[in-house]
């Protein structure tokens, strides 16, 4: 486990903590005013140099391929897209992924999953597992599966699922700001000693229902933080300080079964997910380049 104390927060990051707040949270959840207002997303995150996107079918499931320029022929990232599962698409995270297929030098491969509620639980999941198995079979050696917020959930809830069934897992891992447990049972997030200034328990509940319809909020699959987690890849978790999920990503590392495959980054004074402001916070920038040297120990 490891603290990235920002002794000094960038004026940058302080600049759009200070925006959020200033927003306010809604007091009523509303899914499709929160389509509306998350539909751009991808404006937050600053336009990566020399990565080209492509739209690319695999396994009957719609993805965005960016492909880097300094990209190896070794590895290749699929990346599972953040949204309480109920929001955001590949388009909003795409210049997020041009990022990280910058930072870790190889093609990232961004999953269009169906939302919920018009496919809860285990469609996205289960839709996600067959492009992850077309590409272990016809990808490169090195494959990673990498995801922020819910989408760092699926990542693990189809790992486990993968492990379960006898299929050849990834290589790698890489959680960020990982929403894990949707019975939001974390000590801190119930006692109110979080302060974020995005995230609100009512919308969280509200999207957790929705994804998981019948299924209990602790079902292992749907909230992979009460899965077994013996035999899993290598894993990189990073966390936020003022994040209302901050408690899935330290219950995780803090259960891992086995602590040399398992590495916690926890990020002082950040908000969740703000590895999506790369390129225009410094905090976030890091995090993403953070994950390079994690994958050239473990791969």
């Amino acid at each position: 486990m490891s603290k990235i104390d920002h002794v000094d927060i960038s004026p940058r990051a302080k600049e759009i903590a200070r925006q959020f707040k200033a927003m306010g949270k809604p007091e009523v959840f509303d899914l499709e005013q929160e389509r509306k207002n998350t539909k751009d997303a991808h404006v937050l995150t600053g336009a990566p140099r020399d990565v080209l996107m492509e739209w690319e079918d695999v396994a009957g499931q719609r993805c965005i391929r960016m492909r880097p320029a300094n990209a190896t022929d070794t590895r290749e990232v699929i990346f599972l897209h953040g949204g309480a599962y109920c929001l955001m698409s590949a388009l909003t995270h795409h210049r997020f992924a041009g990022h990280v297929a910058n930072a870790v030098q190889a093609d990232v491969l961004l999953v269009d999953y169906p939302l919920a509620p018009e496919t809860p639980y285990p469609g996205a999941r289960d839709l996600c597992m067959d492009v992850q198995k077309d590409r272990r079979k016809q990808g490169p050696k090195h494959q990673i599966v990498a995801g922020d917020s819910a989408g760092a959930g699926l990542a693990l809830s189809l790992t486990c699922a993968l492990r379960d069934e006898g299929s050849t897992l990834p290589d790698a891992l890489i959680l960020m700001s990982p929403w894990l447990d949707l019975s939001l049972s974390g000590k801190a997030l119930q006692a109110g000693k979080i302060e974020d200034p995005i995230l609100a328990i009512g919308n969280l509940t509200a999207m957790a229902d929705l994804y998981r319809g019948t299924m209990p909020a602790t079902d292992p699959g749907v909230s992979p933080l009460f899965a077994d987690h013996t035999g899993l890849p290598p894993t990189l978790i990073q966390s936020a300080e003022n994040d209302l999920l901050r408690e899935d990503a330290e219950r995780l590392a803090a259960g891992w079964p086995d602590a040399a495959t398992v590495e916690l980054q926890e990020y002082r004074g950040m908000l969740h997910s703000f590895q999506m402001f790369a390129g225009d916070m410094p905090e976030a920038d890091a995090a993403i380049l953070a994950c390079a040297p994690f994958l050239d120990r473990v791969l």
